[in-house]
């Protein structure tokens, strides 16, 4: 009878602990209760420059067998916009919704929201959050600059800027870029290991894809595993202009 009831234990650890499994892996998929599955419900920014503006790109996605609308999309406050680009998906079909905050006026912790409301009869309203820490001292590192600044870039041009990153920790960290705004720039850093006091380069091209024209604001996130874990999010911003247009 003991060998059966701790068989019995054992057993229902496993199961427990299958669940729990399941329920991590839907929550790491970004899985609702409903039809509508998002690449992630909680994004951290990190650090921030006082006064900047950053952007992350949600991804939406209908896994249900119909088709599903997308009837509003609101931010939580004033400071924080989420354009749709689509506003019903089929089936399997996917669209982004980028998220931008803008944090004059903050400083420190915020967590800001954003709802998404469906006609998913299973799940209505999905939220999405974000945080960020704003103009508050980066724990050990030092940038320079602290933001991507290209000005004014012709369509077709080539153009790179570079920022020196310094380690001012106690210990050696690594660093590692977890979002890049893809098809507007590319990012590299020289080194994914940097030593006490040692210095290291990131360099941020320009590729520009799409040829798109005009002002451009996105955001660079960086990872950083020191004594103290953290992100940091640097602001990238410029103009492409189209010099055929004034010949």
């Amino acid at each position: 009878m003991r060998r059966l009831a701790v068989g019995t234990v054992l057993l229902s650890l496993v199961i427990l602990a299958g669940l729990v499994w399941a329920a991590s892996n839907l929550e790491t998929a970004g899985i609702v209760n409903g039809n509508l599955k998002v690449s992630e419900m909680e994004w951290d920014f990190g650090y921030i420059p006082k006064g900047a503006t950053v952007t992350h790109r949600f991804t939406l996605t209908n896994v249900g067998d119909k088709p599903m609308k997308i009837v509003k999309v609101k931010p939580a406050c004033g400071c924080t916009s989420a354009p749709l680009k689509k506003e019903e998906l089929g089936p399997g079909e996917s669209t982004d919704l980028e998220v931008t905050f803008n944090s004059r006026g903050y400083t420190g912790k915020a967590t800001k929201s954003v709802n998404i409301n469906t006609d998913d009869s299973l799940n209505p309203v999905t939220m999405l959050k974000f945080t960020t820490d704003v103009g508050s001292v980066v724990p050990t590192l030092i940038f320079d600059p602290q933001e991507v600044a290209f000005d004014s870039v012709a369509i077709g041009k080539k153009a790179s800027k570079k920022l020196k990153i310094t380690n001012n920790d106690i210990q050696p960290i690594s660093i590692k870029l977890v979002e890049i705004p893809q098809g507007l720039v590319d990012a590299k850093l020289r080194k994914s290991k940097l030593n006490i006091g040692d210095a290291n380069e990131l360099v941020v091209s320009l590729v520009n894809q799409n040829h798109a024209e005009g002002y451009f604001n996105k955001t660079l996130t960086l990872e950083i595993d020191g004594h103290v874990d953290y992100r940091v999010s640097l602001p990238v911003s410029g103009t492409v202009v189209n010099n055929a247009k004034k010949n």
